[in-house]
């Protein structure tokens, strides 16, 4: 990534806008490894092109065995403004569910656990 600082988020966003699954998870992931601190209108645009991610069309019908990459920026919120994120951690809790190798929905736990500590500030381990 061709970023300048940890609050230099446009790298990200910018993959955000064209890329696959893979692009997609390693660009968030950044977020959250680097615990990324972006300025207020990259964690809106952020927030609100990662909000379905999950549903992208090269993950639909291919969701078993792949990471719901909303998790990584559901980390991310941890160090973040609550009142910008606490939507988004809202929608992740009420729609994590994976899809299991029997194609039925499962409640994504994991995901779960992220999104309250992230409520707290704590940032989660992934």
């Amino acid at each position: 990534m061709k970023r300048i600082n940890i609050h230099d988020a446009i790298p990200v966003l910018e993959l955000l806008n064209f890329g696959s699954t893979s692009v997609i998870a390693g660009a968030l992931k950044a977020l959250e490894v680097d615990k990324m601190l972006p300025p207020k209108n990259e964690i809106e645009e952020i927030l609100k092109i990662s909000q379905d991610i999950n549903k992208h069309k090269d993950r639909i019908g291919h969701e078993f065995g792949l990471i719901d990459p909303r998790i990584y920026v559901a980390v991310a919120c941890a160090g973040w403004d609550f009142a910008l994120t606490k939507d988004f951690l809202n929608h992740c809790i009420q729609t994590a569910f994976n899809i299991s190798r029997f194609n039925k929905p499962l409640e994504n736990v994991h995901l779960v656990e992220v999104c309250k500590n992230s409520f707290k500030g704590k940032y989660s381990r992934l």
